[in-house]
């Protein structure tokens, strides 16, 4: 409410209702400066409605908030045009594919991966309308993520507003443009080759927080698949992801897939799943549930059943070429705890993170054999040749 000079009638005007929480208004006559100001203000959160030719604006805390709201808007929206006509202008506003995370490439590989090679022709564009998300990763909240992130840190770019097709902006080492072929056989070269040929990863770390995503979207995935036959919606929040890594670091996949499945019955006969999901209810009672089971399982030291992956769940790309082909896990993934299949995989993920020439450093390696226990690789600077255990 404005400091006003003079108020000549303040009542209470139960005709009109506040727009914000619907309580009673009083209609205010008053003086402002000299100049007269008729407003109505509400009995409960004093939001103002102003009458007459000259602005004023209200200070209510359901207004203040609204303006806040819609300057950080603003100042988002002129970055983001900034940022367009920078690229507009600058023609080398690219990335290296080298710079991109791990999942970021695992996402692109998945995309690419079976649809673009040498002996078939292909268009040099990535059409989204063409992929089903479960086809490439482990649920729907994590291609959307992954497809949202792409379009905005600007590594693809769309042919036109609204379209689904996209052109990557993203550059290897002595390409500016290369074409769609020669990412692909980059990132099999890394994914394939047995890091033969490179690695994707910048360390171990990176590696195990990936594989934590990828398992936990896949609990996420089990859940949503067991809720299908019911009518019932399911999808997760990042509190829920959280938690399924938590239990991924003592569980295995197949025993937190039978607490799920536990659960997800127990609160389905006691009608306590809607059908709609609003406001993550579903999840939120499956995620409580699972933490009672968990606590009291500790408590009463229960040992958890395993139950395996249902074979007509969809089996994403995503988690096929990091666990199947890079990680060579497999079923173990599914199986044995991520501390256990750990141990199977950090020494040979730490040797090629930090392989060099124990004779001049370098780390400009080619290597000649590899298996799981040793090996073996020659220095293209000094020549030497080395065979190495990493077990």
């Amino acid at each position: 409410m404005p400091e006003l000079t003079q108020i000549y009638q303040k009542q209470l005007d139960a005709s009109q209702l506040c727009p914000v929480c619907k309580a009673a208004m009083y209609w205010v006559e008053g003086e402002f400066y000299q100049q007269a100001l008729n407003f109505h203000q509400c009995s409960h959160c004093e939001h103002c409605i102003f009458y007459g030719e000259q602005a004023q604006q209200c200070h209510c805390d359901a207004c203040l908030k609204s303006r806040k709201k819609q300057i950080q808007q603003t100042r988002f929206s002129e970055r983001k045009e900034e940022w367009q006509k920078k690229r507009e202008q600058q023609d080398n506003v690219e990335f290296l594919l080298d710079s991109l995370s791990l999942i970021d490439k695992l996402f692109l590989l998945s995309l690419l991966d079976g649809i673009v090679d040498e002996q078939h022709p292909h268009d040099e564009f990535i059409n989204f309308e063409h992929y089903y998300p479960l086809q490439i990763a482990p649920s729907y909240q994590l291609f959307k993520f992954l497809k949202q992130h792409f379009i905005k840190h600007y590594y693809l770019l769309s042919q036109q507003q609204g379209s689904e097709k996209y052109f990557t902006n993203l550059r290897l080492h002595g390409y500016r443009e290369p074409s769609l072929l020669s990412i692909t056989q980059q990132l099999r070269a890394w994914f394939y080759q047995d890091f033969t040929q490179g690695v994707p990863y910048k360390d171990s770390e990176e590696v195990k927080e990936t594989l934590l995503i990828l398992l936990s979207h896949e609990i996420l995935n089990f859940c949503q698949h067991r809720c299908q036959k019911w009518q019932i919606q399911f999808y997760g929040n990042q509190q829920f992801i959280d938690y399924c890594k938590q239990l991924l670091n003592d569980l295995a996949v197949t025993q937190i897939f039978f607490l799920a499945d536990k659960a997800l019955n127990y609160l389905h006969d006691k009608q306590l799943l809607e059908a709609s999901n609003q406001n993550f209810v579903n999840t939120n009672r499956l995620r409580k549930t699972l933490m009672q089971y968990r606590e009291r399982g500790e408590q009463e030291h229960w040992e958890t059943s395993n139950l395996a992956r249902p074979h007509d769940m969809p089996y994403s790309q995503m988690s096929y070429i990091f666990i199947d082909r890079l990680l060579k896990f497999e079923d173990k993934a599914f199986k044995q705890p991520i501390w256990k299949c750990w141990q199977d995989i950090l020494p040979r993920l730490r040797f090629f993170t930090e392989r060099h020439c124990i004779h001049c450093g370098s780390k400009e390696l080619v290597i000649e054999y590899s298996t799981q226990e040793y090996v073996s690789f020659s220095c293209l600077r000094c020549k030497q040749q080395d065979h190495y255990f990493i077990k």
